[in-house]
């Protein structure tokens, strides 16, 4: 089962990360501030800003057609289009030591069709998919995509500490720098266990806590999250309470035995608690448990 179709379950509990965002840019302003640049002599140096503000936007239109395989479904449509747009917003606050990054996000399809699931076979496409999770033509949503603060250097170390909704990507948590390598981590390793459901118009985030520890050797990465709705859902704000995920990675350089090779050692913990009557494929079956 994939992982990403896993998060696709309703949840009864909704929350918004809309009243953190304010408070969160004020504290990383307040941080900041407090860092004007003063030589160790005492003599006064030109002051440099105590944070950048950098404004984000990207929008991104996709026209999809589908041509489904034969159905037996009676009047089942496996052939029809569909387009959609995706439109983020925001800001990145960038200090000394500490980050702040807050991203709306504002999904709209249309012309997805109400005629493409059938009994048996199920959605006939990723159009009936949409069309059964939101059950509208349009389906549309404003929310979070991001609202986290991240602080570096804590403690003097080369730790960063990620806090708040953000993105987290398995399998690709150190660069390598190495094009090759990252080439092949993203199209055969990446999102193999969590992922931002990149490819869906609505994504989704995760809502917890990220540490990156770099020494000479590579880079330790644990965390610990809840994802939030998204996928093929409309509400992207909704947190998904009942998972639970945690784990680390322990990543080599990949220039460690002077050869572009990277090794990797992780482990992952996932408890999920949602009430499952039927199994999440196509199959029709009552799940196991």
């Amino acid at each position: 089962m994939d992982t990403a179709e896993a998060f696709c379950e309703p949840s009864e509990e909704r929350t918004s990360f809309l009243h953190v965002l304010l408070p969160l840019l004020l504290a990383i302003g307040g941080v900041s501030a407090a860092a004007s640049v003063v030589s160790a002599e005492g003599e006064a140096e030109a002051p440099e800003p105590p944070f950048a503000i950098e404004g984000i936007f990207s929008s991104r239109t996709r026209f999809e057609v589908v041509d489904f395989f034969r159905s037996t479904a009676p009047g089942i449509d496996t052939d029809y289009t569909f387009f959609a747009n995706r439109t983020r917003f925001g800001a990145k606050i960038t200090g000394n030591q500490v980050e702040a990054v807050a991203v709306g996000q504002y999904t709209k399809l249309w012309s997805l069709p109400d005629r493409a699931i059938g009994l048996p076979g199920g959605p006939a496409g990723i159009g009936g998919v949409y069309w059964a999770h939101n059950l509208s033509e349009g389906p549309d949503s404003v929310g979070v995509k991001y609202a986290f603060l991240k602080m570096k250097e804590v403690m003097g170390e080369p730790l960063s500490v990620q806090v708040g909704r953000f993105g987290y990507t398995s399998a690709v948590e150190r660069p390598s720098g190495n094009e090759k390598l990252e080439k092949l981590k993203t199209i055969r390793l990446s999102e193999r266990l969590y992922g931002e459901f990149g490819f869906s118009h609505f994504t989704r985030s995760f809502d917890g806590i990220r540490l990156d520890w770099d020494n000479e050797y590579g880079r330790f990465t644990a965390f610990g999250f809840r994802p939030t709705q998204g996928g093929f859902e409309r509400d992207i704000n909704e947190r998904i309470n009942d998972i639970d995920v945690a784990g680390g990675a322990l990543t080599w350089k990949a220039d460690l035995l002077s050869m572009p090779t990277e090794f990797q050692f992780f482990y992952s913990y996932y408890d999920d608690e949602r009430p499952v009557a039927a199994r999440v494929d196509n199959l029709g079956g009552a799940v196991t448990r």
